[in-house]
């Protein structure tokens, strides 16, 4: 991906393998990228999915981010087992309601939502930063569930099912844009250490 490409993309898996590969380029030369930058990304797509989070969701993405300003040992550890016993809450909500409710597809999709919301927490306290990083696909899928529940056409099958796939712009577009904001442009200089707090955006 070139600067015009960064610039204008609205694919950010594309993003951040190009981002990927130029902070490993830097750390070749010697030099110290702030890789953190893509942890900050991740907690920036969880903070979009505020509404859906529950107060142990919320705390654990809050530790992700003092961990991004100054890393500690056991920081992601913490973080993961803050949200732990909520992820099992909301795995159980997702089958109580296909259970109780099995022709009720809004509250299907909103208990999904809840359920990959919960995942794309637990991916952003990944050792890896760039692992991290990756959580954006779990946070636009449960923002499309939203948007689904509420009445936008169905483009491909539901999320969940095999197959699913994101539709073009939407979500996606938006996290492009949201990494642009996070990590600025890293053709005019790679990210280092002390990257901006993560912006506080929501669904």
């Amino acid at each position: 991906m070139d600067e015009r490409g960064w610039l204008t993309s609205d694919d950010p898996a594309a993003m951040l393998r190009s981002l990927n590969a130029r902070l490993r380029a830097a750390q070749r030369r010697g030099e110290s990228p702030d890789i953190e930058c893509l942890r900050r990304f991740a907690c920036a797509c969880c903070r979009r999915l505020w509404p859906l989070l529950d107060d142990d969701h919320r705390q654990s993405v809050e530790m992700i981010e003092a961990y991004t300003r100054a890393p500690t040992p056991g920081g992601l550890g913490a973080a993961r087992r803050k949200r732990w016993a909520a992820g099992n809450r909301a795995s159980n909500d997702v089958s109580r309601v296909h259970d109780e409710t099995p022709d009720d597809r809004p509250a299907r999709l909103l208990a999904w939502a809840r359920n990959i919301a919960s995942s794309a927490v637990w991916v952003a306290a990944d050792k890896s930063p760039a692992r991290a990083a990756t959580c954006h696909a779990s946070a636009a899928q449960a923002i499309h569930s939203v948007r689904l529940a509420e009445g936008e056409p169905v483009i491909g099958p539901d999320p969940g099912f095999i197959g699913y796939r994101l539709p073009v712009g939407g979500e996606l577009a938006a996290q492009a844009a949201l990494l642009r904001e996070v990590v600025g442009n890293p053709f005019v200089a790679v990210p280092t250490a002390g990257g901006s707090q993560t912006p506080n955006q929501t669904l």
